[in-house]
């Protein structure tokens, strides 16, 4: 809510974050409604046909929508607030606990909804102490959500419902600080039984679940189509790449994608009607699209290896633009030294299959360029574990999916 400015105060103009949404005034709505109003309108303007049963009592803050199927906590707060309090008590209901958290800040003056970002229910516990109880909220800063709804949205079309527990909180639980360095080394250590004992029962797929939710927790980065010409059309393009990811699109002349392997892959979402690789300023490789088709993603990266010392970018066209209209990508090393080598790394990895389902899911959370190229790569095993996150990733059309 922004509040009303006094008669000797100027009014401070409080910024609409971009994909705020706008809805009709309704009288007397609560925060909540609102925000699932919101929720219910950004599935219709993107034109998502997801099953939503919210069935909720406006005066039942504890109670939980299906989206998708997956159980989801709505918690809503003001426009202007810089923190949100979460109720606990649908976190201690194991089997039935949210599997995901959305927060939405709500202007109830002006009815416009904007939310930061979700959670899913490990992130969520991550946060939480271990001397909380059932009667207990907890006040969590809005930086600590990221990614919009959008990333609420892939979640719930990308992951199948066993991906996200839903045991939530156990009552004064020993440790719920997932981040402390002693929770890491428990949960490497079961990991590792896990993949000595499990996987000799069910192979690859016990992995399945976590590398699905890495996978959804994945950042698109949207870039702005520049022009060489006087002025774009009337509808601003953007190109949404998941690989290489970039690093700095805000502060620079061209958008910035660091990289430590020396054959990053080239992951664009949005089709595309040329492509070219630039090293020291010169076209190293270029591919341009028949008339009405457009180049498939992803792409191995098509040339020598990337060595230290030499410039590169690449120059990326979207599919319905003119020649002039793209978005120039600079590679940055990540380090002057020498750059991983991919190819090692797959020799290293072998035919073991579980070896390549931990290795990309522990790289996708330190090295996301790495882990997706070797998700792609011909040699990853043809496995079901794989064979499902290269075809969600590749349904994905769009930076809001």
């Amino acid at each position: 809510m922004i509040d009303s400015p006094s008669n000797n105060q100027p009014m401070e103009a409080v910024p609409i974050p971009e994909g705020a949404v706008a809805l009709p005034l309704a009288e007397g709505a609560t925060l909540k409604e609102l925000a699932i109003a919101a929720l219910k309108k950004t599935l219709e303007i993107r034109n998502l046909d997801l099953p939503l049963n919210t069935g909720f009592s406006p005066k039942n803050l504890n109670q939980l929508l299906k989206l998708n199927h997956f159980a989801v906590q709505v918690v809503a707060t003001g426009f202007t607030s810089d923190q949100i309090t979460i109720p606990l008590k649908p976190w201690f209901k194991k089997g039935s606990a949210p599997q995901l958290l959305l927060i939405a800040q709500v202007d109830d003056e002006n009815n416009v909804v904007h939310f930061p970002g979700a959670l899913t229910a490990e992130e969520f516990v991550a946060l939480v102490s271990s001397s909380i109880t059932e009667k207990q909220n907890i006040t969590i800063p809005i930086e600590k959500f990221s990614g919009g709804v959008d990333r609420l949205l892939r979640f719930v079309r990308f992951l199948e419902l066993s991906a996200i527990s839903q045991n939530g909180l156990a009552v004064n639980q020993e440790s719920s600080l997932l981040g402390s360095e002693i929770s890491k080394k428990i949960k490497a250590t079961l990991s590792i039984a896990a993949l000595l004992g499990g996987a000799l029962i069910v192979g690859p797929e016990i992995f399945r679940p976590r590398l699905s939710l890495n996978l959804a927790s994945l950042p698109i980065n949207s870039i702005k189509v520049s022009s060489s010409r006087s002025a774009l059309s009337s509808t601003q393009q953007a190109i949404c790449l998941l690989s290489p990811a970039i690093s700095d699109t805000e502060s620079k002349a061209e958008p910035t994608a660091e990289i430590s392997i020396d054959q990053p892959l080239i992951f664009s979402l949005t089709p595309l009607s040329e492509i070219s690789i630039f090293r020291n300023g010169q076209i190293a490789w270029s591919e341009i699209a028949s008339p009405g088709k457009s180049i498939q993603a992803p792409i191995s990266w098509p040339i020598e290896p990337i060595e230290s010392g030499q410039e590169y970018s690449l120059r990326l066209r979207p599919k319905g633009t003119s020649i002039g209209e793209q978005v120039n990508l600079k590679l940055r090393l990540t380090t002057k030294q020498s750059l991983l080598k991919i190819t090692p790394i797959i020799s290293s990895l072998g035919k073991n299959e579980s070896l390549w389902v931990k290795t990309i899911n522990r790289k996708l959370k330190q090295d996301s360029n790495l882990a997706l190229a070797l998700l792609f790569s011909e040699d990853a095993p043809k496995i079901k574990t794989l064979n499902f996150g290269k075809q969600k990733l590749s349904n994905i059309n769009t930076c809001s999916e």
